[in-house]
């Protein structure tokens, strides 16, 4: 099967234009905080990361 077998395609059938879904804008930029920096003995900082998990609802 190749290109010749699709002669009886409209290209505005396929594709982009072809499609249902038209999309206004689109980004997969995220924007990122600058971070924080823990300076903790290994219990707390443990304690302090699964507070902020917990309260962002990661976990």
């Amino acid at each position: 099967m190749g290109t010749n077998d699709l002669k009886d395609l409209d290209d505005k059938d396929i594709g982009l234009a072809g499609s249902p879904t038209k999309i206004a804008k689109a980004s997969d930029k995220v924007r990122k905080g600058a971070g924080e920096q823990i300076n903790k003995d290994p219990k707390e900082s443990v304690d302090y990361i699964m507070s902020k998990l917990l309260e962002k609802h990661v976990i």
